[in-house]
């Protein structure tokens, strides 16, 4: 009889053991799976979400901090600086998958005063009565920044604006500067896109910012065009998706520009009809190269926005250097 009672208890003890690992081998799987949440992928250094399906040709996560500054460049002190920003549903160069709710944000422009990696909001006495910058929302009416009105937010009349899901979207933010803002280097444009009511609100999508201001090329650029990354300043190339690279200059001519498919792609929405002028927007093959070729002429237009993704691994280590060798721009002059 005690035998059995023995038996029993061991029989009792072992199912408990069993159920207790069942649990805790759950709670492992668990929190496997948290930890391989979208929250957990952020990548810190970059300034950019992997995949973030919120996301800008320009503007980068606010609250993974620094001072994410673009400069637009023009030719002459008397030019007036302008470019086109995005916000969208979707990843950068992958318009096909999109995010699967609908994102409202506000839209918040305002002129900031900045020095180093630090800003502030500009204030009347910072700004000279002649220097304003002009700022449009999705073709709407035009709203001018200056001394006596430094914000303006564009949130549909406080319904707040809208990326439909599961559709391609992308609002698009027009800004120009007067020409007095040319030789200004310590003021520009800071543009918000911030979710509602919060980030907290949404999975794997953070707010976006960028401060915009002009620059004027020097004479050296006389008939000349270059081509270069404007974002080295943020992180290293490895912990970056995507690549900004700007092409500016004086002269008529062409510009035969090449990147290394072993490592890039080029935004595909650039080689559309009327996104360049086209001399040869079908990408030719050269070894481990594609190229196109487009015509420039810099008293209609002086500054083109590409765009490269990640075709391949970038790995950890490399430098802009090495990446200035992955794209190569050469100017034929007419």
């Amino acid at each position: 009889m005690n035998k059995i009672k023995s038996h029993k208890k061991i029989i009792i003890a072992l199912v408990i053991s069993i159920a207790i690992f069942i649990i805790f081998a759950s709670s492992l799987i668990v929190y496997g799976e948290y930890t391989k949440s979208s929250r957990a992928r952020r990548v810190i250094n970059a300034g950019i979400v992997e995949g973030s399906l919120f996301s800008s040709n320009y503007m980068t996560s606010t609250s993974l901090g620094g001072l994410n500054r673009r400069l637009i460049y023009v030719t002459d002190a008397d030019a007036f600086a302008s470019t086109e920003v995005t916000v969208c549903n979707f990843a950068q160069g992958n318009p096909t998958k999109m995010y699967e709710r609908d994102i409202q944000y506000d839209l918040v422009v305002k002129l900031v005063r900045f020095s180093g990696e630090s800003r502030v909001d500009a204030e009347a006495a910072d700004i000279a009565n002649d220097v304003n910058v002009t700022v449009r929302f999705n073709n709407g009416t035009p709203v001018t920044l200056g001394k006596n009105n430094r914000t303006q937010t564009f949130n549909n009349s406080g319904n707040h604006n809208t990326l439909t899901a599961n559709i391609a979207s992308t609002d698009r933010i027009t800004i120009e500067f007067s020409s007095t803002f040319n030789e200004i280097t310590n003021l520009g444009l800071e543009i918000q896109a911030n979710l509602y009511p919060n980030e907290n609100s949404y999975l794997e999508i953070y707010n976006l910012y960028a401060i915009f201001n002009p620059s004027v090329l020097g004479e050296s650029n006389a008939n000349s065009w270059t081509g270069s990354y404007i974002d080295p300043e943020l992180t290293s190339p490895a912990t970056l998706d995507g690549y900004n690279y700007s092409i500016s200059g004086s002269g008529i001519g062409s510009i035969t520009l090449r990147w290394d498919t072993r490592y890039l792609t080029i935004n595909q929405l650039l080689l559309l009809p009327g996104q360049l002028s086209a001399t040869s927007l079908t990408p030719e093959t050269d070894g481990n190269f594609k190229y196109v070729t487009f015509a420039v002429d810099s008293s209609t237009k002086d500054y083109y926005d590409i765009q490269f993704y990640r075709n391949g691994t970038i790995e950890e280590g490399t430098t802009w250097s090495d990446m200035e060798t992955y794209v190569e721009c050469e100017y034929n002059p007419s």
